[in-house]
C-alpha cells in the first residue's frame, strides 16, 4: 500500500491543475444575482452588485465589498462608474461610528465578529478564498475541516488523480489558504474519500474515511497524523462509511454505518496508538446511519443520526449506545441532521434540513445532554418553495454559533448563518459563485482559536464535475 505526503509553499498551488482565484471580485448580469443574506441589491454599471446607502447622495447606491475594477465600497454614479459623494476615502476614518469613503460598515468600536469588525470589515465578507481541481470531469471536494490550535486548518476530502478518485488530506494555512502539506490515498482501493476529521487533546489529526476497489464492499478507516503531515498509523473499523470523527484525551471516536442488507450504526473508540477500545452497532429496522459525533471524553460521546425518518439523539460510551430524545416530526415530515458540536456550555448544536412538500428547509437547534430544547430556529430563507440544508455547524470561542449550507436560487449558492448562544439571528449570508459559477455547496466550517471562521466545500460545474474549495470569511 502507498500512500504520499507533500511539503509544498504556496506557490504550489498552481501545480496540479488548481487555480487561486480572488472570489471577493464579483460580477453580475441581473438584479436578482445580487443580495446581501436577505437584502436585495441592483445589478449596477459596469456589472457588479450595488446596495441602498443614503449617504450616496447621487445615486442612493454604493457597490459592495466584491465589485471590482475599483469600484468596491464606491457611491455609485447614475452616469457610470463612481461618484465622491461622501466622504472621500482618504478622509475616512474607521471607528467614527460614520460610514465614510470606501467603508462598508463603521459601528465606532474595535469589535469582531459584531457585524462590523476590526478595519470596517462587514461580517460574512470574504477575506480569502482558494480552489483546486483535480482530474478532468471528477468531483473533487472537501467533506470536512478542523482547526488546529496553531490557527491553521486541516480539510479532508477527495481528488482525482489519474481518473482515480483519492482520498485527500491537507493542512492549510490560515493567513491566506496556501497549502502547507498534503496526503493521498494513492493505493487505497479504486475509489476512496476522506469524509471526516478531529483533532484530539494531543494535536493529532484524526481523518476517518472510505476505500472502495471494484464492485467489492466499502470499508472504512481511521488514520492518525501528526502535525507535520506524517502518517502514524491507520486502523481498519467495523463500518462501510465513516462520516464523523471527534477527538478527545485518549485518541478519536469514529460513528458511521455498517452495511449488511441495510445500514446499521456504527460508534468505534480508537486510542492514541491506533487500536481499537471498544466498538458499538444499532440492530434497528431500516437504514440507520449516524452522520456526525462530539466528545465529552475518550469514554462518553454524543452522535446523532437519522432513523425512520426522525433524527435521533444518542450517548455513545463504553458500555454500549443508549438513544437520549428522538425528534419525530419535529421539525418536518422527514427530519436529517447533518453536523453536530458541543457548545462551551455542554449544550449540544445541531443542523440540519427537514423534508416538507415545499423540499429541503434548513434548521438549527440547540439541546442539552438530556436532549431538551434549549432554542431551535429555521434560518432566513426556510420555508421557501426551494431546497435549502445546513450541513454543519461550529462555536466560537465566545460561544456564538455558525452554520453553513446551500440555498437554491438560479444555482446552488453558499448561505452562512451566525446566532447568539441564546439564539438571537446576527446574520444570515448568501454568497454567490463562493466557489465559481454552478452550484456551490459548503460542507464544513471550522472556527479558529481566535475566531476566524473558515468554509469548504465544493463547486459543481453543469457538467456534474466538481472543483473543492476553501474560504476565509470575516466573523
Amino acid at each position: 500500500m502507498t500512500r504520499s505526503r507533500r511539503t509544498i509553499g504556496a506557490a504550489a498551488w498552481l501545480g496540479l491543475a488548481c487555480s487561486c482565484v480572488d472570489l471577493e471580485t464579483f460580477g453580475c448580469a441581473d438584479d436578482g444575482q445580487c443580495r446581501r443574506g436577505q437584502t436585495p441589491g441592483v445589478c449596477a454599471g459596469p456589472g457588479f452588485c450595488a446596495y441602498e446607502d443614503e449617504s450616496c447622495d447621487a445615486s442612493g447606491l454604493r457597490y459592495s465589498d466584491l465589485a471590482g475594477e475599483g469600484l468596491a465600497n464606491a457611491c455609485v454614479d447614475p452616469n457610470g462608474g463612481a461618484t465622491d459623494d461622501a466622504t472621500a476615502e482618504g478622509d475616512a476614518v474607521c471607528g467614527n461610528g460614520q460610514v465614510e469613503g470606501g467603508e462598508d460598515c463603521d459601528d465606532g468600536n474595535d469589535v469582531d465578529g459584531d457585524g462590523c469588525n476590526v478595519g470596517c470589515i462587514p461580517s460574512g465578507s470574504v477575506l480569502w478564498s482558494v480552489r483546486v481541481a483535480g482530474s478532468d470531469g471528477a468531483r473533487d471536494r472537501v467533506e470536512d475541516l478542523a482547526a488546529l490550535p496553531t490557527g491553521d486548518l486541516v480539510v479532508a476530502g477527495a481528488l482525482a488523480e489519474g481518473g482515480e478518485d483519492l482520498a485527500y488530506v491537507a493542512r492549510i494555512a490560515i493567513d491566506d489558504g496556501a497549502r502547507v502539506w498534503e496526503w493521498r490515498g494513492e493505493g487505497e482501493g479504486d475509489r476512496s474519500v476522506a469524509s471526516a476529521v478531529g483533532i484530539d487533546a494531543d494535536n493529532r489529526i484524526g481523518v476517518g474515511g472510505t476505500s472502495e476497489t471494484g464492485d467489492g464492499p466499502s470499508q472504512g478507516w481511521l488514520r492518525a497524523f501528526a502535525t507535520d503531515g506524517s502518517e502514524t498509523w491507520v486502523q481498519s473499523l467495523n463500518a462501510a462509511s465513516v462520516l464523523g470523527v471527534a477527538g478527545n484525551v485518549e485518541g478519536f471516536i469514529a460513528v458511521g454505518g455498517a452495511f449488511a442488507g441495510e445500514f446499521d450504526a456504527t460508534a468505534t473508540a480508537v486510542g492514541c496508538d491506533g487500536q481499537i477500545r471498544w466498538s458499538h452497532e444499532t440492530d434497528v429496522p431500516g437504514d440507520d446511519l449516524f452522520t456526525d459525533v462530539t466528545s465529552r471524553g475518550f469514554d462518553v460521546a454524543y452522535a446523532v443520526s437519522a432513523n425512520n425518518s426522525d433524527v435521533v439523539l444518542t450517548r455513545v460510551d463504553a458500555g454500549g449506545l443508549t438513544d437520549v430524545r428522538t425528534w419525530a416530526g419535529d421539525f418536518g415530515e422527514r427530519d436529517d441532521a447533518q453536523g453536530m458540536t458541543t457548545h462551551p456550555s455542554g449544550d449540544l448544536l445541531l443542523a440540519g434540513f427537514q423534508t416538507t412538500t415545499l423540499g429541503h428547509d434548513m434548521w438549527i437547534a440547540r439541546a442539552t445532554e438530556a436532549g431538551d430544547d434549549v432554542w431551535m430556529d429555521l434560518p432566513p430563507g426556510a420555508l421557501s418553495p426551494v431546497d435549502e440544508e445546513l450541513e454543519d455547524v461550529a462555536v466560537d470561542p465566545v460561544g456564538d454559533v455558525y452554520a453553513v449550507g446551500f440555498v437554491t436560487n438560479e444555482d446552488k449558492d453558499v448561505v452562512v448563518v451566525k446566532y447568539t448562544a441564546a439564539g438571537e439571528l446576527v446574520y444570515s449570508r448568501v454568497f454567490v459563485d463562493l466557489g465559481g459559477p454552478g452550484d456551490d455547496i459548503a460542507r464544513g466550517i471550522a472556527i479558529t482559536a481566535d475566531g476566524g471562521v473558515v468554509v469548504a466545500g465544493e463547486a459543481i460545474g453543469d457538467d456534474g464535475s466538481a472543483d473543492l474549495w476553501i474560504a476565509r470569511i470575516a466573523p
